[in-house]
């Protein structure tokens, strides 16, 4: 639970969760591999709840997680809300 809570306390800080840098891709029960990619993503939360996630994925070659942050968190956290604003007017 601690270090849950650490993980929580960094993404509510950051803004947007990462991906664990232990990933590995691959099938279940299958080989694993490094697929290269880099993630990060935000919650589509009403402030009631939470109805998932919704993330960006790249080449981490290309860009560090910070540097993509950068360019990218804002329209990333538009498109959740967005998101969450459709799920909320459909529930009406």
């Amino acid at each position: 639970p601690k270090k849950l809570e650490r993980i929580f306390s960094e993404t509510r800080r950051r803004g947007y969760a990462t991906r664990d840098p232990s990933y590995v891709a691959g099938r279940y029960g299958g080989t694993s591999f490094d697929d290269g990619a880099a993630a990060i993503a935000v919650a589509l939360s009403d402030g009631k709840r939470v109805h998932g996630s919704i993330n960006f994925r790249w080449i981490k070659t290309a860009f560090t997680v910070e540097e993509f942050a950068v360019r990218h968190l804002a329209d990333l956290q538009d498109a959740a809300r967005e998101i969450v604003s459709s799920l909320q007017r459909s529930a009406k």
